[in-house]
């Protein structure tokens, strides 16, 4: 009887065992299969909710410099690894090597370039608060003894998390650097001084007014000789009331301004540098004048010409210093009838698609009805697209189909009729108003030139 019972007693002591081994072994696969399906389902990449660098300027004139670069990365799936050593959690996880934070920064006109990259094999940045899912990480770096002067900005930033999912900031994939959120410091200037200035890489500097694009290897000096900063280089409108207007060409109108350079300073350029001011698409297919004015000149020089393509002014200098361009506007009499023309000169062309639009203003002219006027250029017969009228002015646009035609001065010659009434008496003494026409011609030689 006693033995029966202690082998009651061992039996269910052994079912016990087993259903707790069982529920463990139940509860470490569900543990898992959370983690798994957490992991397998993470297919986000981190974020980055703050960057910054500091400080704003260095010179390594006479010695390297030190940089600090802060960035703040939040990822709420697996998170993003220290990348040091000393982080337990992530140096004996293999999934952890794919965890890396990555900075790089390199000078605008230069093919130098300093990065911040930490994967587990070397150690640039610390995560100096939070954790895996929400850090913040920073890095020091050097630029050295005679780096790159001028600007340096951000060529790309990159965040990836244990699993590899990541995202990259640069301006060749759509996620624009100016794009990072919260981000100050994006740029930092070398105000090191120097003799000269290699632009070893084709270099465009854009404003709202014009793009100067300067070719490989360019080389920029002061004409006087000397150092200077080149990171002060400007792309800039300027008031023309603040500067002579002694050599401005005569019967123009200034259409485009720009001011490139270092204010106070000329510089010079060992190959053609082009610039492209943004004038009126007006303009389109005319050659504009480009005149020159440098920091110590009394008088404004005739630099080139350009033909207006898609609104743009196009010319190649070897020098910064103040440029305009400029219409020349005709002005001639008939008689009593002024005429002047918006577009005065073309560019000869043997395409059909050379077609553009002009308009002719007749000062002290009333005309009535387009239909009514009759445009030759040259002699050639050209069709009247437009009339309007301004005060005791008429505005006469015609439609110019010009392939072919060839290089020199062109005549106007303008016909018109106005439909008029005439105030006359009848037998009963009432006034009445009779119908007719008042006919006329206007002529300007040399109105148009295609060069």
């Amino acid at each position: 009887m006693e033995t029966s019972k202690i082998s009651i007693i061992t039996i269910k002591i052994e079912l016990m065992k087993k259903t707790i081994v069982v529920s463990l072994l139940s509860f470490i696969l569900f543990v898992f299969n959370i983690c798994f399906v957490k992991a397998f389902e993470d297919n986000t990449a981190p974020t980055i909710t703050a960057f910054s660098i500091t400080p704003s300027e260095i010179n390594t004139s006479n010695g390297d410099q030190s940089i600090v670069i802060t960035i703040s990365v939040s990822d709420d799936g697996v998170g993003i690894c220290q990348n040091s050593p000393s982080d337990s959690s992530c140096s004996s996880d293999y999934n952890a090597n794919r965890s890396y934070i990555s900075v790089k920064l390199e000078p605008l006109i230069g093919t130098q370039y300093v990065e911040a990259y930490s994967p587990s094999y070397v150690v640039d940045f610390t995560r100096i608060s939070g954790d895996d899912h929400n850090g913040v990480y920073r890095a020091t770096k050097t630029i050295p003894y005679g780096s790159k002067s001028g600007i340096w900005g951000l060529a790309s930033v990159w965040v990836q998390d244990k699993l590899g999912n990541q995202k990259q900031w640069n301006n060749n994939n759509g996620n624009d650097i100016s794009s990072i959120p919260n981000a100050t410091g994006l740029t930092i200037a070398n105000t090191a001084e120097s003799s000269s200035v290699k632009i070893e890489k084709e270099w465009t500097f854009s404003s709202s007014m014009a793009s100067v694009t300067f070719p490989v290897n360019t080389t920029v000096t002061k004409k006087e000789g000397g150092s200077f900063a080149f990171y002060k280089m400007v792309n800039q409108d300027f008031s023309l009331n603040s500067l002579t207007s002694s050599g401005l060409s005569t019967g123009s109108d200034v259409v485009g301004r720009l001011k490139i350079g270092i204010p106070g300073l000329g510089l010079s350029f060992d190959k053609p540098v082009t610039i492209k001011i943004n004038v009126d698409s007006k303009y389109n297919g005319q050659t504009l004048n480009i005149q020159a004015l440098g920091e110590s000149d009394s008088a404004w020089a005739n630099e080139t010409t350009c033909t207006v393509s898609s609104g743009q002014c196009s010319f190649t200098v070897n020098h910064a210093t103040y440029f305009v361009a400029s219409v020349k506007t005709t002005s001639s009499t008939s008689g009593n009838v002024q005429v002047t023309t918006d577009t005065s000169t073309l560019t000869y062309s043997i395409s059909k698609q050379a077609k553009t639009r002009i308009s002719y203003t007749f000062t002290n002219l009333s005309l009535t009805n387009k239909k009514y006027v009759t445009m030759r250029l040259g002699g050639r017969k050209v069709k009247v697209v437009g009339l309007r009228r301004s005060g005791t002015s008429s505005i006469v646009t015609v439609e110019l189909k010009y392939a072919k035609w060839g290089r020199g001065n062109y005549n106007l010659a303008m016909s018109y009729k106005n439909k008029t009434k005439t105030a006359y008496k009848d037998k009963k003494g009432r006034t009445k108003y009779r119908k007719g026409w008042e006919r006329g011609n206007v002529s300007q030689n040399d109105i148009l030139s295609i060069n």
